[in-house]
């Protein structure tokens, strides 16, 4: 039997003190009740001492919490920010699949797109070569032709490059943020934005009026790894925020790909991180279009299954 929750009871839970992400991601997935009401909602947590909470809770933190969802949908509804829960239909199934999901997905666009396409994360720097930039264009349009959504991250760069190279291709593109939804970061990438809105869905695990930190961003790269079937990754250093996105996807059993750089580019330091993972056989190095469309095989393969 599957239980009821209302969104504004999720988002309270997320506000309480003492409980975090993934203490709220197991009060959810273990619900055994409707939560339609407050008092539900703290006498469900009264009975839950199986799972550990950090502090005592009152009645003014349960009002205040309260009271801080309620200010969140409205001020999102003006945004046109909508929400869905780990135990909604439409949430990513990929996503769920992973071993930290987001308990709620603020999102603009078309959720759907998430689950009713194969999805292929395209990532890398912020500063690529010319090459660089113009091959993450062609494995964006490339994956488009084989009926992929392209997953990234909005960043200037490699990611920029691969959500343009889908929208020029007529395909759908989903940017993952690490902020409220209510602003575009970089600046730059506001017209992007709006056409990611048009053509896919930009979504983020932060609520309106969260503002861009180095944990947001470390924590949104779990979440292209979680919705998508493999990631590829265009060009990044060894220290580069990349590198995150690359171990979440091993952690996932996801598919990690790299591009093989030119010989030109071979000891260039902003490659050194494809390097490192292929030499490591942690990533599958890409170098020419028979690899691709193997590449592409293989994750139509194991979405099958």
């Amino acid at each position: 039997m599957k239980f009821k929750i209302e969104k504004q009871f999720i988002i309270a839970l997320l506000h309480l003190p003492g409980i975090k992400r993934k203490t709220a991601y197991k009060l959810l997935v273990n619900l055994d009740r409707d939560i339609l009401s407050l008092g539900e909602l703290i006498e469900y947590l009264s009975d839950k001492g199986d799972i550990k909470l950090k502090s005592t809770l009152s009645i003014d933190d349960f009002d205040n919490a309260l009271k801080v969802a309620w200010q969140i949908l409205q001020q999102s509804a003006t945004y046109n920010i909508k929400m869905v829960s780990v135990l909604d239909d439409d949430y990513p199934k990929l996503l769920r699949q992973s071993n930290d999901p987001p308990v709620i997905l603020n999102y603009i666009g078309d959720i759907t797109l998430l689950g009713s396409k194969p999805t292929i994360a395209i990532i890398g720097t912020r500063d690529p070569s010319p090459y660089g930039e113009r091959y993450a264009k062609f494995v964006s349009d490339f994956f488009v032709g084989k009926g992929f959504n392209i997953v990234s991250g909005l960043a200037k760069g490699c990611d920029t490059a691969a959500h343009l190279g889908a929208i020029a291709a007529n395909g759908v593109t989903s940017a993952v943020l690490a902020h409220g939804l209510d602003k575009v970061y970089p600046k730059e990438n506001k017209a992007l934005a709006d056409q990611i809105k048009q053509c896919g869905v930009l979504v983020s695990e932060y609520f309106i009026g969260t503002q861009m930190s180095k944990k947001n961003f470390i924590e949104r790269d779990r979440i292209q790894a979680g919705l998508s079937l493999g990631t590829f990754i265009v060009e990044c250093t060894i220290g580069s925020g990349t590198m995150h996105t690359a171990k979440y996807t091993k952690d996932y059993e996801r598919v990690l790909a790299v591009m093989k750089p030119p010989l030109r580019d071979y000891n260039e330091t902003r490659v050194s991180g494809n390097q490192m993972l292929s030499q490591t056989g942690k990533a599958v190095a890409i170098c020419d279009n028979y690899e691709l469309k193997n590449l592409s095989i293989v994750l139509l393969s194991n979405q099958a299954n």
